[in-house]
């Protein structure tokens, strides 16, 4: 009787000790899904309030995977992360209602892009191996996923490749080395992988793994970018503005962030409003070009457009003078923390009649940023 009792004992604690480990990686994971959304522009007062309720987080994860293999294979946290950013779009935004009294003058500059890092699937693959292995992935079973990979990789497949590069410089199912991330990305990159190219661009650019060479980093990008990628393209004209590993070319400048910016590309568009704008080397000062591209990177969510944009609106720049739309753009970018905007919103608030304030105040709860394929239109 006593052993039947102390055997369930220690099966019971196990079971709890068993439920608080996992309770940590589920913490870890939602706090890592916060972070992901965050990157991809989801203020974080929303995203934290978001994850305060993970069913209807998972709900939206399951939906967005479905049918979906690329979405199946990357990281569990960028799973979560999109779902947070799904969600999000379709969440009313709520902007602050301090008051000052200061001059709107300062534009807001242009941005950097910032890596990107996720295992993906690669197409046609059809070996149980390889959903074995993305299922392991997934459920955050590494050491599993890790020997999957790799056998597939030392097979020649391009997408595991490419995927164990991955999960060598994440330190994921083995040691931390991105001297071999290096290698497999080499072998991925070799065979045309876009990925795996822009990730050898990553790499040299930051002298992980290798000695860091900007023109080793430019020449990766610049494949990454020949085949269409967005953020390579992206990349690949910041190095020219910065005479990295290239020449200083504000023609190539130009060149690049249009390819990037066709492709929706918020902070390409950003950074070309800003050009226009200031009539920077490589274009002639124009107003009207630098509004419609304020407005499509403002329309996907970029803070600093939708500043920018009503500051035209206000100074009437390329736009007619108009206090209530700039009185719109500066709400949607305060609510994002965007000190300037609050400073504009404050501003403009005290012009416009009740009516108007109230009206637009509603507008900005119905608006929903549109996607980059939604904002793809090179037409401007």
């Amino acid at each position: 009787m006593f052993e039947i009792i102390g055997i369930a004992a220690v099966v019971w604690f196990g079971w709890q000790v068993f439920k608080a480990i996992a309770g940590i990686a589920i913490k870890k994971t939602l706090f890592d899904s916060v972070d992901y959304a965050v990157r991809q522009g989801v203020p974080l007062g929303p995203a934290m309030v978001i994850i305060e309720q993970p069913e209807v987080v998972k709900t939206v994860r399951r939906d967005l995977a479905k049918g979906n293999r690329a979405f199946g294979a990357l990281d569990i946290h960028e799973q979560y992360g999109h779902a947070i950013v799904a969600l999000y779009s379709s969440t009313p935004k709520v902007e602050n209602q301090n008051r000052t009294e200061q001059k709107v003058t300062s534009f807001q500059q242009p941005q950097v892009a910032e890596p990107r890092s996720s295992v993906v699937s690669g197409a046609a693959i059809t070996a149980q191996t390889y959903e074995q292995s993305v299922a392991a992935y997934e459920r955050e079973d590494y050491q599993i996923a890790f020997e999957g990979f790799k056998n597939l990789a030392e097979q020649g497949d391009a997408s595991a490749q490419n995927n164990l590069g991955q999960m060598y410089v994440k330190g994921e199912g083995a040691a931390r080395d991105p001297t071999q991330a290096l290698n497999w990305w080499t072998k991925a990159a070799a065979q045309g992988y876009v990925d795996a190219q822009f990730n050898l661009g990553r790499l040299y650019a930051k002298g992980e793994g290798v000695s860091q060479d900007y023109q080793q980093a430019a020449a990766w990008y610049r494949k990454a970018a020949e085949q269409g990628e967005a953020d390579a393209q992206f990349i690949l004209g910041q190095m020219y503005a910065k005479g990295e590993g290239v020449p200083q070319d504000d023609q190539q400048v130009v060149a690049w962030y249009l390819k990037a910016a066709a492709k929706g590309h918020a902070r390409a568009q950003f950074n070309l409003g800003v050009k226009f704008y200031t009539g920077a080397a490589g274009v002639s000062q124009d107003y009207q070009q630098a509004a419609a591209w304020y407005r499509k990177a403002a329309e996907q969510g970029h803070a600093g457009a939708q500043y920018n944009l009503g500051s035209m609106y206000y100074n009437a720049l390329g736009v007619s003078k108009d206090v209530q739309m700039a009185y719109f753009w500066w709400l949607l970018s305060s609510a994002q923390g965007d000190k300037n905007a609050t400073k504009g919103r404050d501003i403009s608030e005290q012009q416009l009649s009740p009516d108007q304030r109230a009206a637009t105040r509603g507008s900005v709860r119905k608006w929903e940023p549109k996607t980059a394929e939604q904002s793809s239109d090179a037409t401007c």
